[in-house]
Protein backbone atom coordinates (compact mmCIF):
# COMPACT_ATOMS: atom_id res chain seq x y z
CA UNK A 1 0.00 0.00 0.00
CA UNK A 2 1.00 3.53 -0.73
CA UNK A 3 0.16 5.97 1.55
CA UNK A 4 1.33 9.02 3.89
CA UNK A 5 1.41 9.85 7.85
CA UNK A 6 2.48 13.19 8.30
CA UNK A 7 3.05 13.95 5.30
CA UNK A 8 5.65 11.35 4.66
CA UNK A 9 5.19 8.56 2.04
CA UNK A 10 5.63 4.72 2.74
CA UNK A 11 5.09 1.84 0.59
CA UNK A 12 4.64 -0.74 3.57
CA UNK A 13 2.83 -3.66 3.40
CA UNK A 14 2.90 -5.09 6.87
CA UNK A 15 3.76 -3.17 10.26
CA UNK A 16 5.88 -4.73 13.20
CA UNK A 17 3.50 -4.12 16.64
CA UNK A 18 4.78 -4.81 20.40
CA UNK A 19 1.35 -4.86 22.03
CA UNK A 20 2.16 -1.19 23.39
CA UNK A 21 3.23 1.79 21.98
CA UNK A 22 6.31 0.70 19.27
CA UNK A 23 5.34 0.41 15.70
CA UNK A 24 7.94 -0.06 13.27
CA UNK A 25 6.64 -0.10 9.31
CA UNK A 26 8.27 -3.03 6.99
CA UNK A 27 8.96 -0.53 4.17
CA UNK A 28 11.89 -2.71 3.30
CA UNK A 29 13.18 -6.73 2.90
CA UNK A 30 16.33 -5.35 4.90
CA UNK A 31 14.19 -3.49 7.55
CA UNK A 32 12.12 -6.51 8.03
CA UNK A 33 15.63 -8.70 8.50
CA UNK A 34 16.09 -6.30 11.55
CA UNK A 35 13.47 -6.33 12.87
CA UNK A 36 13.36 -10.42 13.19
CA UNK A 37 17.75 -10.15 13.99
CA UNK A 38 16.53 -7.73 16.89
CA UNK A 39 13.82 -10.76 18.19
CA UNK A 40 10.37 -9.49 16.86
CA UNK A 41 8.68 -12.37 15.54
CA UNK A 42 6.07 -13.12 13.15
CA UNK A 43 3.05 -12.82 16.08
CA UNK A 44 4.44 -9.24 15.69
CA UNK A 45 3.71 -8.27 12.04
CA UNK A 46 0.23 -7.13 11.00
CA UNK A 47 -1.35 -6.28 7.56
CA UNK A 48 -0.46 -2.53 7.21
CA UNK A 49 -4.39 -1.17 7.08
CA UNK A 50 -4.71 -2.82 10.55
CA UNK A 51 -2.65 0.90 11.32
CA UNK A 52 -4.72 3.33 12.17
CA UNK A 53 -7.34 0.30 14.24
CA UNK A 54 -3.66 -0.11 16.12
CA UNK A 55 -2.95 3.42 16.69
CA UNK A 56 -6.19 4.48 18.32
CA UNK A 57 -5.68 1.19 20.89
CA UNK A 58 -1.78 2.08 21.72
CA UNK A 59 -0.39 3.46 24.63
CA UNK A 60 -0.30 7.68 24.68
CA UNK A 61 3.75 6.88 24.03
CA UNK A 62 3.55 5.56 21.22
CA UNK A 63 5.62 6.17 17.73
CA UNK A 64 5.74 5.34 14.00
CA UNK A 65 9.37 4.86 12.91
CA UNK A 66 10.20 2.52 9.51
CA UNK A 67 11.44 -0.80 10.78
CA UNK A 68 15.64 0.35 9.02
CA UNK A 69 15.18 3.47 11.85
CA UNK A 70 15.60 5.31 8.89
CA UNK A 71 12.43 7.06 8.64
CA UNK A 72 10.10 8.72 11.74
CA UNK A 73 6.65 8.71 11.04
CA UNK A 74 5.27 10.11 14.06
CA UNK A 75 7.71 11.01 17.20
CA UNK A 76 6.93 9.88 20.42
CA UNK A 77 3.61 11.10 22.01
CA UNK A 78 3.41 13.06 18.84
CA UNK A 79 -0.59 13.64 16.84
CA UNK A 80 -0.74 11.12 13.58
CA UNK A 81 -1.98 12.30 10.35
CA UNK A 82 -3.05 9.33 7.83
CA UNK A 83 -3.71 10.54 4.32
CA UNK A 84 -4.15 8.26 1.50
CA UNK A 85 -5.91 5.95 3.52
CA UNK A 86 -9.54 4.59 3.84
CA UNK A 87 -10.00 4.44 7.17
CA UNK A 88 -13.96 3.91 8.21
CA UNK A 89 -15.25 7.48 9.82
CA UNK A 90 -16.19 5.64 13.16
CA UNK A 91 -12.12 5.10 13.33
CA UNK A 92 -11.33 8.46 11.59
CA UNK A 93 -13.05 10.26 14.17
CA UNK A 94 -11.55 8.27 16.85
CA UNK A 95 -8.09 9.40 15.75
CA UNK A 96 -9.20 13.26 15.25
CA UNK A 97 -10.35 13.31 18.88
CA UNK A 98 -7.07 11.01 20.24
CA UNK A 99 -5.24 13.47 18.20
CA UNK A 100 -6.86 16.76 19.80
CA UNK A 101 -6.44 14.82 23.33
CA UNK A 102 -2.69 14.62 22.82
CA UNK A 103 -2.14 17.97 21.48
CA UNK A 104 -4.18 19.54 24.97
CA UNK A 105 -1.48 16.96 26.89
CA UNK A 106 1.70 18.67 25.24
CA UNK A 107 0.18 21.67 26.23
CA UNK A 108 -0.33 22.76 22.31
CA UNK A 109 -4.14 24.11 23.17
CA UNK A 110 -5.30 26.52 25.31
CA UNK A 111 -8.98 25.40 27.54
CA UNK A 112 -11.48 27.09 25.14
CA UNK A 113 -9.16 25.93 22.70
CA UNK A 114 -9.53 22.28 23.64
CA UNK A 115 -13.35 22.52 24.16
CA UNK A 116 -14.42 24.12 20.96
CA UNK A 117 -12.28 20.96 19.53
CA UNK A 118 -13.75 18.28 21.23
CA UNK A 119 -17.24 19.90 20.55
CA UNK A 120 -17.11 20.04 16.80
CA UNK A 121 -16.05 16.59 17.04
CA UNK A 122 -19.02 15.50 18.74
Amino acid sequence: MKGYINGKEFTATEFFYDGCHKIYLADTEDGRRQMFAAGWDEGDVHPIEELPAVWVNTCPLRFINSADLGTRYVDQCETARFEGWRIPRDLEREIEIMNVEQRDANGELTPEEYVEMMEELM
